[in-house]
Formats: C-alpha cells, structure tokens, sequence
C-alpha cells in the first residue's frame, strides 16, 4: 500500500495539457482552476491552523482576495492605501508594525500593473508576502515574494497561474492542487489548450495596449496625467480626474466603459458586518471619486482621441 504522501491523482488523470500551458511561462509555476482557489492555497501553505495568522492587505484589495484569506482561516488587517502608489500605505504598515506576531503574512498589488513599491517591500522586509497581480501571465516577474499569482480568467474565462522560486512550495502546490487535501484544483484540459494558443496572441495585443497608453499620455500632456507608470499588461490607464462619477457618465455617452479605479472593501456590507467599528481610511475615501481607469484595450485604439477629447471636456481643461 502506498504511503499517504505518495499518493497524487495526479497519476490518475491527463495532466498533459496542464504541463504544456505550464511549460509556455517556466518550470516554476503551478495552473489552478481560479484565481480566488489560487490565492486560498497560498494563504493555506503560508499560514497555519494552529494560530490566528495576520494578513496585511490593502483596504482595495479584490474582494476574491478577502474571501480567500478567509476561506483558508487566516485574518485580513485591512490598511489603508498610498495616495501616490494607490498600493497599501507604507505609514500605515509602520504604525502597526510593533503589533504584528510571529507569521503575519502580507499581500501585495500592482495596480494597472505599476511597479511594486520598493518602500514597502522594504517595510516588511520581515514579513513573508504574496504578490496579487491581478494580471494576466503575459511575463512573469522576478520579485521577493513567496508566491506571484497571475490571472488567467483574461485569457480563457478561468483559471490562475502561480509563480514561486521555492521548489518546496512547487511540489506543496502541486499536492494541493491534486485533490488530497480537499482541493480539485485543475484547470480542464480544453481550457488549457485554448490558452496555449491564446497567450501568444495576448503578446500581440499587449503591443497594441502599450501605443495606447503611449498616445493617452501624449494627448492628455500638460494638463492632465497618469498617476504612475503603466504596464502593457493591464488593459487600462489610471488618471486623476476631479470627479470620476462625471468622466464615466460622459464617456457612457459614446458607448465607451471606464470604471473607478480605487473601490474600497469598507463599502461592502459584508465586511461592515465583521467590525465592530469601521476604521478610518482617509487616503482611500479621498481617491475613490478621483481616479478613472480608462480602457487601453487594441479595440479602443481607433476611438483615443475622441476619449481624451471627452474626459478634458468633462474635467474643463
């Protein structure tokens, strides 16, 4: 008889296209069947059951990744964000970092695809941490982070991408995935192959999406700006704005969708529930009706200039 840890369904099933969509970004990456189970087997590696784990997260953080750290038993500490980097506050890590108890965890993002803040990197050089990209897996990313997952749903309508250097954590993954542990973690087989033939053209998009946010910053130049540096695998532009409410009504009018692009978890119902009383997240509720993501997506590219023509309309500039 096979001893427990021995024993991977992998063995019992075709993982052969799984391995080619793996094979397409590196041998360090691990295919799940959503990018919420994605960042719950991380959370599960990283933390533990024996005691309550910390997770420092944004308070804009997706609402899959909140349901995530839940789900696999860790707590969330919902910080506020940097008015510059629209990523967790690096004061706000300090002013708990005195609090913080042995395997506290943090989740890092990159909104639009910016650069991870090297502040905070830097603030919780003690802290493990995994990085929610929210992207989709067109380059990976070399960082300090245990795990970098990327988003597959993009591309084939499910699934997630896990990166990590660690062979450990490779081979954890993989036993998470197979189903031992209560996970049926495997992206189906035809979804594999179509993004096999799908990421190469997203490549060829992400060409079309840089000339975009090249041409947004060009026309939108002096008066208005990005608020950072994007990156051609976010299908978007982040621009402060005085009122974002009115530059998406505006933009509606021609048929083109532009959304906030700072939301705040403390909006949600749900998560007003769990406190006793609501903290006070002022960066967050300054931002949320001043910042616009407008769409950089290749089919946009023929309708740029009216976009910017409307948003400067909209902004009286």
């Amino acid at each position: 008889m096979l001893h427990f840890t021995a024993w991977n369904q992998d063995n019992l099933r075709d993982t052969t296209a799984i391995k080619k969509l793996e094979g397409l970004f590196s041998d360090q990456v691990v295919v799940v069947a959503s990018y919420q189970m994605a960042l719950q087997m991380c959370f599960e590696l990283l933390g533990t059951r024996s005691h309550v784990t910390p997770v420092l997260m944004p308070i804009t953080a997706s609402p899959a990744t909140l349901s995530a750290a839940l789900r696999s038993g860790t707590h969330p500490a919902l910080l506020d964000i940097s008015v510059e980097t629209l990523q967790m506050s690096t004061e706000a890590v300090n002013a708990v970092s005195e609090d913080l108890v042995e395997g506290t965890l943090a989740v890092l993002t990159q909104p639009a695809g910016s650069v991870v803040d090297a502040r905070l990197v830097d603030a919780l050089k003690d802290v493990p941490y995994l990085l929610d990209t929210g992207l989709p897996p067109v380059a990976l990313q070399e960082t300090d982070a245990v795990f970098s997952v990327y988003d597959l749903t993009p591309v084939v309508g499910a699934g997630a991408v896990i990166h990590t250097k660690y062979t450990k954590q490779l081979g954890d993954l993989r036993e998470l995935r197979s189903g031992v542990l209560g996970y049926e973690g495997h992206l189906p087989a035809v979804l594999c192959e179509q993004a096999c033939q799908r990421i190469p053209e997203l490549r060829e998009r992400q060409r079309v999406t840089e000339r975009i946010i090249a041409q947004y910053a060009e026309l939108f130049a002096p008066v208005l700006s990005p608020l950072f540096d994007h990156s051609a695998q976010a299908p978007y532009l982040f621009l402060a704005v005085s009122d974002a409410e009115h530059v998406i009504s505006q933009l509606r009018k021609y048929e083109i969708e532009a959304k906030k692009a700072v939301f705040s978890l403390s909006n949600s119902d749900l998560v007003r529930m769990r406190w006793e009383e609501v903290p006070e997240y002022p960066n967050t509720e300054a931002l949320e009706n001043r910042v616009v993501a407008l769409p950089a997506h290749p089919e946009v590219l023929p309708h740029v200039v009216n976009i910017v023509a409307c948003v400067k309309d909209a902004c009286d500039v």
